[in-house]
């Protein structure tokens, strides 16, 4: 989706951040990991669970947010990715 101006970023919370890097190791991501122990990401969008995902517009606003992942929710998550892609601008004017 990248193609069609989708940026995925995680943001990892751990407090070491040796931790996190033995994590990507293991699990190379294909995106962006931001380090962010002090947690300001989190408190800013008021995350409730990990995995806490969020949808946002180009000015930032949160268009929708998914807490947790199960594999099998992953197609229901890309709808939806692909759905706010197209519908963006309505949905944020109706926030």
């Amino acid at each position: 989706l990248s193609n069609q101006g989708v940026k995925i970023i995680a943001v990892n919370l751990d407090s070491k951040k040796e931790r996190a890097d033995q994590f990507l190791v293991k699990y190379p991501a294909r995106f962006t990991v931001i380090f962010n122990p002090e947690s300001d990401l989190a408190r800013a969008y008021n995350v409730q669970g990990m995995p806490h995902s969020f949808i946002l517009d180009a000015q930032g606003k949160v268009l929708y947010q998914h807490i947790g992942f199960k594999q099998n929710e992953a197609d229901q998550l890309r709808k939806k990715i692909e759905y706010f892609l197209h519908h963006a601008d309505t949905v944020a004017a109706a926030l």
